[in-house]
């Protein structure tokens, strides 16, 4: 059984949890999980809500200037986090998205 990226930081937590149950039922011979985030959470692994609070001090400290962020395409949770942040930005800054991933996002 492959996994994919078991998320217990952000907004699937509960997601997460209600497939580690469910993943339980067929007892697989093998499991094969993804280990992006594989470790204790901290200074060197930042949460989603880490990520959107350092992204909003970055915005509105940065008044006047151009602030270039780059989010991992059709990564649907980066997407809304930076959603998040541009509601709590704007009207004061304009945020310029990737149309093809933002598509992925709505879907």
């Amino acid at each position: 059984m492959y996994t994919g990226d078991l998320r217990l930081h952000g907004e699937l937590r509960e997601a997460t949890l209600e497939f580690v149950e469910e993943a339980r039922r067929p007892r697989p011979r093998l499991l094969l999980i993804e280990g992006t985030r594989a470790g204790p959470l901290g200074r060197g692994n930042p949460t989603e809500d880490d990520v959107r609070e350092r992204a909003h001090e970055i915005i509105a400290g940065s008044w006047g200037k151009l602030v270039i962020g780059g989010y991992p395409v059709g990564e649907l949770e980066a997407e809304l986090s930076r959603w998040e942040v541009q509601k709590r930005v704007v009207p004061r800054r304009d945020l310029v998205g990737n149309r093809c991933s933002e598509a992925k996002a709505m879907k």
